[in-house]
């Protein structure tokens, strides 16, 4: 059974769920996340956070000057309004490092056409993602990778075993 869909009215602040975080250091040099851009004290994948209730660098992430970030950065923003997110991501990367930001694959949409195709390097991720544990999200996700390469997809099968 998948979860209902309710646009506009779902959770928005679910934690990425470590196996993920785990594969992804693995699969792609990861040492440690610099900074999540998008996450709460109680969801941050680092000590370092932005933008929710109780984060330590400040409540709003999109204000925040991300290019003077050193180091690896993870996103995994609200999806109800993802084209800030990725519009920051493809204007102001940071300067060294990367930034990871799992969003849904929706290469239709304008936000994916603007500030994702050819600005980041695309991942699709396979199989498909649980954020609570029980149920796979109903949509496929990718990774938009913001960095020194831009462009190109790939597909990875981000499970072992």
């Amino acid at each position: 059974m998948m979860p209902a869909q309710r646009p506009g009215q779902s959770k928005q602040d679910y934690q990425t769920p470590p196996e993920l975080l785990a594969a992804i250091r693995r699969d792609f040099c990861v040492a440690a996340w610099a900074i999540d851009l998008a996450a709460t004290r109680a969801n941050s994948v680092s000590e370092h956070s932005f933008f929710g209730p109780g984060s330590l660098l400040g409540e709003d992430a999109l204000a925040q000057d991300w290019s003077t970030i050193e180091g690896t950065c993870w996103l995994n923003p609200p999806f109800a309004d993802i084209e800030p997110w990725v519009r920051k991501c493809a204007t102001h990367a940071p300067r060294l490092g990367r930034i990871f930001a799992l969003v849904p694959a929706s290469v239709g949409a304008n936000w994916y056409a603007n500030y994702v195709h050819g600005k980041a390097h695309v991942v699709a991720l396979s199989p498909r993602v649980s954020f609570d544990g029980k149920h796979p999200y109903p949509k496929d996700l990718i990774l938009a990778i913001y960095g020194p390469v831009k462009g190109g997809f790939s597909t990875w099968w981000w499970k072992c075993g």
